[in-house]
């Protein structure tokens, strides 16, 4: 498989002014926040220096060792997986589903700190894309669209590459508190061209983005408050609540929208597949506080199909569910 070399048209906005790690520190929460870059990059240092399969393996191992651990978060998981396959799997199944999870979490932040080795030339081996025909003229025709991001497989390393293999589509992330870690990041994942919007951004963000002709993509697996633009649409028969910033840009824009997710392989030629779900049409009823929340529930129904088709790889412990509706008792 061979990855496609296209790079981004356009940039964002420039960031904030990365703050100066050698100055005096301001406070104690100053410090604090430069002690722990500091132990970050030290850390990360000797993680660049080894093979990916080797940092694979390393991640893959403590992570499956979280499973055991108050960190592994394994009741919630397993509570999540009894929602979701009931009776259709065995007790042993999903346990197994857990673990693999679990593994693949510990992969994907191991592999975070690797990011500053790919490069345009091997970034189709670690990230792979053959994106079908119409998604492709789409990405050709520098024409923008809106792609929705589930927690599967490794998607830092997909954030870091996406532009290298085809896909030029800036992201919407979240600020870190910690303004030398969040610099840092902000690096790594706009390494490869590809911008990055903030969610207290987001709104002027992602609309100019658009505008202008460029992709965007949003993680839409995280639970979304109402205060913060959340809806509530059901996902494996619970309400959840949902981002509905998604479905209103679509639908005001008239863009089409597909899911992105990775999974991973065991090849020796390739450690990624980037896979794009087919465009999920908009319905228009006229309503448009309706049409918000039906395609929110048509973006809620794609996921699940593919959740529920690699369930081994999607984040099965995140709090998905600790937003209720008012009167409903606690998920956890």
């Amino acid at each position: 498989m061979t990855a496609i070399q296209t790079r981004p048209r356009t940039q964002n906005s420039p960031p904030r002014p990365t703050p100066r790690l050698f100055a005096w520190p301001k406070d104690r929460v100053d410090l604090g926040h430069k002690l722990a870059y500091v132990c970050v990059l030290v850390f990360s240092l000797p993680i660049r220096l080894l093979p990916f399969s080797w940092l694979r393996a390393l991640g893959r191992f403590f992570g499956g060792l979280s499973y055991y651990t108050p960190l592994g978060r394994r009741d919630i998981g397993m509570r999540h997986l009894e929602l979701c396959f009931g009776a259709s799997k065995t007790r042993e199944e999903k346990l197994r589903i857990l673990k693999r999870s679990l593994k693949n979490a510990g992969e994907t932040a191991a592999t975070a700190f690797w990011t500053a080795r790919i490069t345009p030339d091997n970034a189709g081996r670690y990230m792979c894309w053959e994106g079908p025909p119409y998604f492709r003229e789409l990405v050709e025709r520098g024409e923008a669209f809106l792609l929705i991001m589930p927690h599967m497989g490794n998607w830092e390393l997909l954030a870091v590459t996406s532009a290298y293999i085809g896909i030029p589509s800036s992201f919407v992330a979240h600020r870190l508190s910690n303004p030398y870690m969040n610099a840092y990041v902000a690096r790594h994942r706009t390494r490869s061209g590809q911008g990055s919007i903030y969610h207290d951004e987001a709104a002027r963000g992602i609309l100019r983005t658009l505008k202008d002709g460029n992709p965007l993509t949003m993680v839409f697996d995280q639970n979304m408050p109402s205060g913060r633009g959340g809806i509530f649409v059901d996902l494996f028969g619970v309400p959840a609540a949902t981002n509905r910033a998604a479905a209103a840009v679509a639908l005001t824009l008239d863009l089409p929208v597909h899911v992105l997710y990775t999974v991973p392989v065991d090849g020796k030629d390739v450690y990624n597949h980037v896979s794009t779900s087919p465009r999920i049409e908009l319905v228009r009823t006229g309503d448009k506080k309706a049409d918000v929340v039906e395609n929110t529930r048509r973006f809620n129904l794609e996921l699940e199909k593919i959740i529920r088709a690699h369930p081994e790889y999607w984040l099965w412990t995140h709090r998905r569910f600790k937003t209720r509706p008012e009167g409903v008792g606690s998920f956890y």
